[in-house]
C-alpha cells in the first residue's frame, strides 16, 4: 500500500477501496432522511469528474477503459448492492470562532507559512481552548503544485519545538485534467493553538515530504531538534477559519 506503483497488488488495498464504495454508497443512500436536505447526498455533476477515465488490461489482456460516470449507480450498472443500512450518527458540527488566512511565508532558516489572526478572532479562539474545547483550522482552497506527489506532513515549527499536526497523501493525476486543484484541509491545531496564534514570533506550519519507509503519523526524526527541515512547498489559502469543537 506504501508504493503507488503497486499498491494494487496488496489485498489490503481491495479491502480499503470496497470499503470507500460501501461508504459512498451508504452516503448516498441518506438523501432519504439523513439529516440534510436530499440534495446534499447527490453525487458530483462536473464533467471534469464524470469524464475521467481510467484504463485496464481485461482477462483477456486487451484494453479497456472506464469512467467515473460509469461506476456511480453500482445497482444499476455493476449489479450489486449492500445490505447493510448505514448508521446515522449526529455529530455537532464545530463552531465557527472566526475567518484568518495562511500566509507565507516567516523569515529563517527554516520558513514557513504562518496564520494571520485579527485580536478578537485570536482571544476567542483562547477563551475556547481553556474551556477545553479541540481547536480546528480550516484551510479553504488550499493551493497544492501540480507536480506535487507522494506523502507530506505538517508540522508546527516554533524555535526546536516541532509538532506533528497532520499527513497529506497526493497520487499523480494524469489525463486531461492533470493537477489537484484547489484542496480543504483540516488540522487539529489544539496542541500548539498558543504558538500557532501568538501574536509576536508565531509557530509557522511547515509541509515536508515524508522519508523513504516512515509510518504515516509518525514525523520520526523530523520532529528532533536541531534537524534541518526544508518545505516541500508552501502551504498558503486566502481563505481559512479557526473553529472549535464544542464538548
Amino acid at each position: 500500500m506504501g508504493s503507488f506503483a503497486y499498491a494494487a497488488r496488496d489485498p489490503i488495498f481491495w479491502a480499503h477501496h470496497g470499503n470507500i464504495d460501501k461508504v459512498w454508497s451508504g452516503w448516498n443512500d441518506l438523501a432519504a432522511g439523513g439529516g440534510l436536505s436530499p440534495g446534499d447526498y447527490t453525487n458530483p455533476t462536473d464533467s471534469s469528474f464524470l469524464n475521467q477515465s481510467w484504463s485496464f488490461y481485461d482477462e483477456k489482456g486487451n484494453t479497456v477503459s472506464i469512467s467515473a460516470a460509469d461506476v456511480l449507480d453500482h445497482k444499476s450498472n455493476l449489479r450489486y448492492t449492500y445490505q447493510l443500512k448505514p448508521v446515522v450518527v449526529k455529530v455537532q458540527p464545530p463552531v465557527l470562532i472566526g475567518l484568518c488566512k495562511i500566509l507565507c511565508c516567516l523569515p529563517g532558516p527554516e520558513r514557513g507559512s504562518f496564520i494571520e489572526v485579527t485580536d478578537a478572532v485570536r482571544g476567542a479562539a483562547l477563551t475556547a481552548l481553556c474551556q477545553q474545547s479541540p481547536i480546528l483550522l480550516v484551510m479553504h482552497d488550499a493551493q497544492i503544485p501540480s507536480d506535487a506527489v507522494g506523502a507530506f506532513d505538517i508540522l508546527a515549527v516554533r524555535g526546536e519545538r516541532r509538532m506533528h499536526l497532520g499527513s497529506l497523501g497526493l497520487v499523480s493525476n494524469g489525463g486531461a485534467h492533470a493537477g489537484h486543484g484547489p484542496q480543504t484541509v483540516v488540522l487539529d491545531i489544539t496542541r500548539v493553538a498558543l504558538g500557532l496564534l501568538a501574536k509576536e514570533r508565531p509557530a509557522s506550519l511547515l509541509m515536508v515530504r515524508r522519508s523513504p519507509g516512515q509510518r504515516p503519523g509518525v514525523p520520526g526524526a523530523l520532529a528532533v531538534p536541531g534537524r534541518r527541515l526544508e518545505a516541500a512547498f508552501d502551504l498558503k489559502a486566502e481563505h481559512a477559519e479557526i473553529r472549535a469543537q464544542r464538548r
